[in-house]
């Protein structure tokens, strides 16, 4: 509440983040039983990847397909840094989720 009536600019709930967290808990139990600890750190990479993608308004499925297709085929590592979604999104803009968000 401190940081609310210091900076008059900040929200005063937290609905945002409390949204975004929702979407991991949901799915919590199903998530109990990974397999192993390296199986669980893959989803975690992967989920953190998906909603940084949702974050730039990309479409998720749209997005990671492309990219496991452009995995498959990189021809190095130095170009992994292109399949960030930011970066992803300039060259990709026919597939940002405003224009597939009528498929839901």
């Amino acid at each position: 509440m401190r940081r609310y009536c210091d900076d008059g600019r900040l929200s005063i709930d937290n609905n945002i983040s409390e949204r975004t967290v929702k979407e991991f808990v949901t799915g919590r139990k199903n998530r109990l039983f990974f397999g192993s600890p390296e199986a669980a750190k893959n989803s975690a990479n992967i989920m953190s990847i998906l909603s940084n993608a949702k974050r730039h308004g990309l479409n998720e499925r749209e997005y990671f397909v492309d990219v496991l297709n452009i995995l498959a085929d990189l021809p190095s590592l130095a170009e992994l840094r292109e399949l960030l979604p930011d970066r992803w999104k300039i060259t990709h803009t026919a597939l940002i989720k405003s224009t597939s968000s009528a498929n839901r």
